[in-house]
């Protein structure tokens, strides 16, 4: 669940979606943003912390950086390799490729998860 910034207090507002001209309610995506010290609609944010958020205005949070590392933990490359049958020197090459060589670009609907008719 994301913190919204109807959760610190805002009221959200309703606004016209410019693609299909409908009244949305528009209640945005909170982050800390460290340059204004405070959290702020995500769109507006200058300097937004990715990691190391533990409560904002006496609500729990963590970052999505923070839960997707902890959930990668739980994954070490022995065990990545016995799940998916790919060596671990292959693993580690490819994210060596990413890394390092990049730019690296993903072709789209063919990413790691995907396949040609999976979209």
């Amino acid at each position: 669940m994301f913190l919204h910034m109807s959760d610190l207090g805002e009221e959200p507002q309703t606004i016209e979606n410019p693609q299909t001209g409908a009244m949305e309610e528009h209640d945005p995506i909170a982050v800390w943003d460290d340059e204004q010290n405070t959290a702020v609609p995500y769109s507006v944010a200058t300097s937004a912390r990715l990691s190391g958020i533990s409560e904002v205005n006496g609500i729990n949070v963590q970052t999505v950086f923070d839960i997707t590392k902890l959930a990668a933990a739980e994954y070490p490359l022995s065990k990545t390799s016995e799940i998916t049958g790919i060596p671990e020197d292959t693993i580690q090459e490819l994210a060596r490729i990413y890394h390092e060589d990049g730019p690296v670009y993903t072709h789209s609907m063919f990413g790691a998860d995907h396949y040609s008719n999976g979209t």
